[in-house]
């Protein structure tokens, strides 16, 4: 058989999903770790509210913004995050003004605003929570009264508007701090003690109206699109969760193994569980690619998964996974995927949560061991995801049999996809639909039946059926 088609299904949380972010900025406001997040092109369909929506949201923002005529010439030149953006930054020397308080002050203080800006914009999906998270790095005070109308507009924008104007942050930080500063010192303008103590000519305020290309970006009209950040599952995960280690312990319980260094060389268990890794000043051997082809002959799942023996990296794994939360930003693609029989009117924003846990020590002087509150983001229990598994043209059906049998042995262990799975998260029930896919997954573990004594030795001695030793390091 040359050509597999895609094998698609739905997972669906039994309950809440947690899934953190990798990186050193994945912790937000309150020691928060955020749900993992990508980069999202959003269409005028996806929005979720209508351009008037926008209008009427961004119109109370400005509305209780002092500009001037030369502020409002720069923000016309602004795409529609930017502007957003623009007008939350500036917010911080409108009130913190004058010499500045905490790390926002003195001569340095908008250095430190944007780097604390761009930490924001990438651990945070919303602007309270990026307003918290810079004023906590900065030591900064709770706002007075007089900064509560232009924050509270800002915090009743819509969440994808919210989302893009993060993402603006992320792409050009420096321009949105120089704006920020611009509108500050434009609002001072229009101060009339400001201009008598400066002895400098009071400004008129003007009144500001998003032009329509920043209006049409915002809202998603005239075929353009919104750049937000919105949470996903990650494939890193899925194929770890789904395919390589169900895979890697279904291999060895045939053959009669397990993980043990005596049996099974600790680098082949590296090797698969975790894909191995290449040891420091590896040169791969001439007969690499022979010993590789054998490899992928007598291991089907390694054929579908790779990896990277001590001496060299094996080519294209012959498996891809993706995955799709299903919600409303995500319904274009979900429905054309499943002829239209996968979709939703949830928002992803709406379906994240936060949850609060408590980290009790006892006994012991050392600053770890007594209590820590923290918290994490989540997606809602019955959250489901449509999760697609396709193969490289010419897979053998060997190949494709690991695979399928990977994936019926994760939904029988329990579903786990994401963290946490010992505090009772992440646990996903899923619907394989009424056609029998699995026929190659029966076959493929006959094979490994048939052939348990040469593979079992393959594993054991790390050379994987070849002449040399593999994994060995």
């Amino acid at each position: 058989m040359s050509l597999h088609k895609p094998f698609r299904f739905v997972a669906t949380a039994a309950t809440t999903i947690a899934h953190g972010e990798a990186g050193a900025n994945s912790t937000g406001p309150n020691n928060t770790t955020l749900f993992a997040r990508e980069l999202t092109l959003l269409r005028r369909e996806q929005l979720g509210f209508s351009a008037d929506e926008a209008d009427a949201s961004l119109a109370s923002v400005l509305a209780v913004m002092p500009i001037t005529k030369s502020a409002a010439e720069f923000m016309r030149t602004l795409a529609g995050g930017e502007l957003v953006a623009t007008l939350f930054a500036a917010q911080f020397p409108m009130v913190y003004s004058g010499e500045g308080e905490g790390l926002f002050s003195g001569l340095e203080r908008y250095q430190y605003l944007t780097t604390r800006l761009v930490d924001a914009a990438t651990s945070c999906s919303t602007l309270p929570t990026a307003w918290g998270y810079v004023s906590r790095k900065l030591s900064l005070t709770a706002p007075g009264m007089a900064a509560q109308k232009p924050l509270m507009a800002l915090f009743a924008l819509p969440k994808p508007i919210q989302s893009a104007a993060l993402t603006a942050i992320l792409k050009a930080p420096e321009l949105i701090v120089m704006g920020a500063r611009l509108l500050s010192d434009s609002a001072k303008a229009t101060s009339a003690q400001y201009a008598d103590a400066a002895k400098v000519e009071q400004e008129r305020a003007v009144t500001y109206s998003a032009t329509a290309a920043q209006l049409a970006e915002l809202a998603g009209d005239e075929g353009r699109t919104l750049a937000a950040r919105i949470p996903a599952l990650s494939g890193n995960s899925l194929r770890h969760n789904l395919l390589r280690a169900p895979g890697a312990t279904r291999l060895l319980t045939e053959l009669g193994l397990s993980p043990d260094r005596e049996i099974v060389p600790i680098a082949v268990e590296r090797f698969l569980y975790a894909g191995g890794n290449t040891t420091k000043g590896a040169r791969a051997p001439g007969a690499a690619d022979f010993y590789e082809a054998i490899v992928r002959r007598d291991y089907p799942l390694i054929d579908a998964l790779g990896g990277s023996m001590d001496q060299f990296v094996m080519t294209r794994s012959a498996t891809s996974i993706a995955s799709w939360i299903v919600c409303r930003e995500n319904n274009w693609i979900t429905e054309r995927k499943t002829n239209g029989a996968v979709r939703s009117d949830a928002s992803i924003f709406d379906l994240v949560s936060e949850i609060t846990r408590t980290r009790s020590g006892i006994g012991g002087k050392d600053k770890e061991s007594g209590q820590m509150i923290f918290s994490y983001e989540v997606l809602a229990a019955q959250t489901s995801a449509l999760i697609e598994i396709s193969w490289q043209p010419y897979t053998l059906p060997l190949t494709v049999g690991a695979t399928l049998s990977a994936v019926r042995d994760w939904a029988a262990q329990g579903g786990f996809i994401g963290a946490r799975s010992a505090q009772g998260h992440s646990q996903l029930i899923a619907d394989f639909g009424d056609e029998d896919r699995f026929p190659l997954a029966d076959q493929y573990e006959d094979y490994l039946r048939a052939n348990a004594d040469k593979l079992r030795t393959g594993l054991s001695s790390a050379t994987f059926g070849t002449e040399a030793i593999l994994c060995g390091a």
